[in-house]
């Protein structure tokens, strides 16, 4: 039978983990930063300085899924609030609040105790929100829970307000309204919906008038721009295949640490996915025998979603999408395994086991989070936008380039750091190009003509566009050349500053390792950081390994660098974004060591790189930066 019977101290017990939940993810996570979360800051920063709900001044263009985290972000940053830091807190919060709204909830379900397992999973990593860090699905869920919790107490009107700003927070949350109306309906609860279905609409009219009025439809660019990525049949197979990474990744990431960014599933990840999958049906059977029908409407409406998205199809590898389902699904497991555990969770006798195990999951959640943040930024595109991202910014600024367009592939983080115009190769956040070819391959000159620059990760050149900047992490900047020769003497003189000498590292200090940009199955990583090695790996990507930023105070410099393929991976010494010294395709398979003179950079920054071009199944082998004996 479900019902509230949670004591003082159990409820104590709750708020006490949800709180625990915000300040360990702040503590873990805070100087992460997802790509697409900079989309909805960009949004919330223009809203709160005046100049709309837009992602660049004038265009109106509803590119954001989440109008709701959009208006919250925007009042804090309105009120004095840093974009970045009122991201991080109030995520932070986010996590918090929804960490009590779901132990809150299986308090009604189960039993008090049983809904304290929430917060600690929320604190153990499940289901990958941290490394969703910044966007709404916290807030989301949240919402969702607690307009359940009111509907199981039958506060139908109030349970109708949250699950309205659930709706304004993620089109999903229309879904869930759905199937609690159709059960709503099956029980002939016509008081329940009208108290109810007037609570959504009156949260959720305002919006969807001030959108139609606004953008010319409520529904956001995004949904058409992500529908049909990929075949519907594959997209249903990659949701179960990847239910291990996408549900346990934190803890199990930590045993196999290779596969932090693979989308393949894994043992441990596997099993306890199992174990949510079975004890979800018991919980939804135990659900079901005592004809709760309002809790029942939970699943339901995550039913409702995954079909949604098997019909929409977007990218498998943006498991975010379904990350309301894989909550839902743990509250139905915890619902389920809460009888079972009986005893265990219930005898006096076994309270100080009980705080002790809760303490030293608590304890536990640190190192795996910090681990988890550790292995997101090392990924390469992560490293690519933390670091490539925010040296071009500084180019475009000091250039006075950030006058022109760039055509990118991820608009949020570029646009937000140098307030250049952007166009969004997808059309998520701008209106889609036209290429005025059919293909790309070649790189050739298809880009559409409103693209001044064009920004990729790939070792190619378009034609009618010169590189004027080669960031980090393989970050290349291209301009027309038309463009590149009206901006010629401000390049010039950019590149003739250099950072301060305080952030750079004296060659002359002894070795340095080149470290890759990403670490994962196309390296092998000594353990002391000395030397890597680039493994062989079909995929046509880009991988780039470099040293922190030198200063060059030594006549000449001595790499570790081997590769059989030098015409596929190239060593460069890149100075203020210019490739100054490479290694060329005549280069000897059996040198195992490379002399550069770099007398003519003295007193320079400057960085060693390795870029290698397209994988193609090519090998080398990478170590130290030292000034030359």
């Amino acid at each position: 039978m479900t019902g509230d019977a949670a004591s003082n101290s159990e409820r104590f017990g709750l708020v006490a983990l949800s709180l625990v939940v915000a300040v360990v993810s702040y503590v873990t996570f805070s100087d992460f930063l997802l790509e697409d979360s900079y989309i909805t800051l960009r949004y919330a920063d223009n809203l709160a300085n005046g100049r709309g709900m837009v992602f660049q001044s004038g265009e109106p263009y509803l590119g954001t899924s989440s109008p709701l985290w959009t208006l919250v972000l925007a009042l804090a940053i309105a009120l004095g609030g840093s974009p970045e830091i009122v991201l991080d807190v109030l995520y932070c919060a986010s996590l918090g609040a929804l960490a009590y709204a779901g132990g809150r909830l299986l308090q009604r379900l189960a039993t008090p105790r049983v809904g304290l397992l929430f917060p600690l999973a929320v604190c153990l990593g499940f289901g990958r929100l941290h490394a969703y860090w910044g966007m709404e699905t916290p807030l989301f869920l949240a919402l969702l829970f607690g307009a359940w919790g009111l509907a199981l107490d039958r506060r139908y009107a109030l349970a109708g307000v949250l699950l309205g700003l659930a709706c304004v927070a993620r089109y999903e949350g229309y879904a869930f309204a759905i199937a609690l109306a159709a059960v709503l309906a099956a029980q002939k609860a016509w008081p329940a919906m009208r108290a109810g279905g007037l609570a959504v609409t009156a949260v959720t009219l305002p919006w969807l008038v001030v959108a139609w009025l606004y953008y010319g439809s409520p529904i956001p660019q995004t949904l058409g721009a992500k529908a049909g990525r990929i075949p519907q049949a594959h997209y249903l197979r990659r949701s179960f295949e990847t239910l291990g990474h996408d549900l346990f990744w934190p803890v199990g990431g930590l045993v196999q640490p290779n596969i932090v960014d693979s989308v393949k599933p894994y043992v441990i990840g596997w099993g306890l996915a199992v174990l949510v999958g079975v004890f979800g049906a018991i919980g939804i059977a135990r659900l079901a025998r005592e004809r709760n029908a309002v809790a029942l409407a939970l699943p339901l409406g995550a039913l409702i979603v995954f079909v949604g998205l098997v019909l929409i199809a977007p990218v498998a590898a943006f498991a975010w999408h379904r990350a309301p389902i894989h909550y839902v699904a743990l509250v139905c497991a915890l619902a389920g395994v809460g009888p079972l555990l009986g005893r265990m969770l219930t005898a006096p006798g076994l309270r100080i086991a009980r705080i002790g195990a809760v303490a030293v999951l608590v304890v536990a959640s640190v190192p795996i989070l910090f681990a988890s943040s550790a292995r997101l930024r090392s990924n390469y595109q992560y490293a690519g936008r933390e670091v490539g991202y925010v040296e071009i910014a500084d180019f475009l600024a000091g250039t006075g380039l950030n006058e022109c367009a760039v055509l990118t592939w991820e608009p949020g983080y570029l646009a937000f750091m140098s307030d250049v115009r952007v166009i969004d190769l997808d059309g998520l956040v701008t209106p889609a190009p036209e290429f005025t070819k059919a293909a790309l391959t070649s790189w050739d000159s298809g880009f559409p003509p409103e693209a001044d620059m064009v920004l990729l990760r790939a070792p190619f050149r378009p034609a009618g566009f010169e590189l004027v900047y080669e960031g980090a992490m393989g970050s290349r900047l291209f301009a027309r050349d038309a463009v590149a020769e009206r901006y010629a003497d401000s390049i010039e003189a950019y590149r003739a500053q250099d950072p301060p000498r305080d952030d750079t590292r004296p060659l002359s200090d002894g070795p340095v390792a080149i470290s890759p940009g990403f670490v994962g199955p196309n390296f092998e990583v000594e353990p002391d950081g000395s030397s890597a090695r680039i493994v062989s790996h079909p995929e046509p990507l880009a991988f780039t390994a470099e040293t922190p930023m030198l200063w060059i105070d030594a006549p000449a410099m001595e790499i570790e660098f081997q590769t059989s393929s030098p015409r596929l991976v190239q060593l460069q010494l890149v100075v203020r974004g210019v490739v100054v010294l490479s290694t060329g395709n005549d280069l000897d398979p059996g040198t195992d060591r490379i002399r550069w003179d770099v007398e003519p950079w003295a007193d320079r920054a400057a960085r060693v790189r390795v870029l290698a071009l397209a994988g193609a199944n090519e090998q080398a082998t990478l170590g130290v930066v030292q000034a030359a004996q």
